[in-house]
C-alpha cells in the first residue's frame, strides 16, 4: 500500500527544513544583519517550498483518498489473498460480461463475441509480488490452450516481472496489480466482492507494540540522520543548547534501536 498522508507531510517538512539549512548557510555568508538573515532565509525557503509543493501537488492529491476508502481497499485485498482461486475467478468473470466465458479450475477462458479473439485470465493475489516462475506457469497453460493473450490479476508486480512479460515473444500479457484492479474494475464498474473476511488489521497498537516499532533496528538510520540534522543546526543556529540536547537524544535512540535485543527479535536487518 501507499505511504500514509502523515508520512508524506513528514517528508515534506523534512525537505523544507533541509532547504532552510542550506539557504541559511549561504545567506549568512552574504548578509551580516541577523534580522535580515532570518527574513531572507525564511522567504527563500517559503518560495522554494511553494514551488516544490506545486510540483508535488499530484502526489499530494493521491493522499487525499478518504480513510474509509483506504480501509475498504485493504479489506478487499485481504479477502482476495485468503480466498480460493476458483471463487476469485468467478468474481473476475463479472467484469467481462460482453465475452463468452469458459471457467476452469485455475484460469478463465474468455472470447470476444465480435472478433472471436481469445484471452486467458489468471489470478495470483498473495502477500508477495508476482513471481517470474508463476508467469512461466501461466504461459505454459496458454500454450496448451493455444491462446497468446493473457490477463494476470495480482496484488503487485515488480519492474523485473513487467520487463519479463514485455520480452516474451509468443504471448502478450497484461499485468493488473490491485490498485489498478480496484480503480479501473471494482470501483469503476461498481462490482464489489462478497467474500468472507478472514483477516482484520489492527487499527491501534499497544504501548509495547509502539515501543517495538519505535526502537526496531530498522529505525536506526532515521535516528542517525535526524541527529545529524540537529547537529548541523547546533553549529549554525543561535541557542544551540536545544539542538545539542535533541542531537544527543537522537544518537542515543540510534544506539539503542541498533543494539537492543528486546525489540529486535524479529529483525536482523543491517544498518
Amino acid at each position: 500500500m501507499k505511504k500514509s498522508y502523515f508520512s508524506f507531510v513528514f517528508d515534506f517538512l523534512f525537505y523544507t527544513f533541509i532547504i532552510f539549512l542550506i539557504t541559511f548557510i549561504w545567506v549568512r555568508m552574504i548578509v551580516h544583519n541577523n534580522a535580515l538573515i532570518w527574513v531572507y532565509s525564511v522567504s527563500i525557503t517559503f518560495l522554494i517550498s511553494m514551488i516544490l509543493f506545486i510540483i508535488l501537488k499530484k502526489k499530494i492529491y493521491n493522499f487525499s483518498v478518504s480513510k474509509k476508502e483506504a480501509i475498504q481497499k485493504q479489506k478487499i485485498l485481504n479477502s482476495l489473498i485468503f480466498e480460493q482461486s476458483i471463487n476469485i475467478l468467478n468474481f473476475l468473470s463479472k467484469f467481462f460480461n460482453d465475452y463468452d466465458k469458459k471457467k476452469h479450475k485455475d484460469y478463465l477462458l474468455i472470447t470476444n463475441k465480435t472478433t472471436n479473439e481469445k484471452y486467458l485470465i489468471f489470478e495470483d493475489f498473495s502477500l508477495s509480488s508476482l513471481e517470474l516462475d508463476k508467469i512461466v506457469d501461466f504461459v505454459k497453460i496458454s500454450q496448451k490452450e493455444k491462446v497468446n493473450k493473457l490477463y494476470i490479476f495480482c496484488s503487485s508486480f515488480s519492474n523485473s516481472a513487467n520487463n519479463f512479460c514485455k520480452n516474451l515473444k509468443t504471448v502478450k500479457i497484461k499485468l493488473v496489480n490491485f490498485d489498478n484492479f480496484y480503480s479501473n474494475y471494482i470501483k469503476k464498474q461498481n462490482i464489489f466482492p462478497e467474500f468472507e473476511e478472514r483477516y482484520i488489521e489492527k487499527s491501534r497498537y499497544s504501548f509495547k507494540e509502539l515501543l517495538s516499532i519505535a526502537f526496531n533496528k530498522n529505525k536506526t538510520k532515521q535516528y542517525f540522520f535526524t541527529g545529524i540534522i540537529f547537529l548541523i543546526g547546533s553549529i549554525f543556529l543561535r541557542y544551540n543548547i536545544y539542538y545539542l540536547i535533541f542531537t544527543s537524544i537522537m544518537f542515543l535512540f540510534c544506539l539503542f534501536s541498533y543494539f537492543n535485543k528486546t525489540y529486535n527479535k524479529k529483525s536482523e536487518d543491517n544498518f
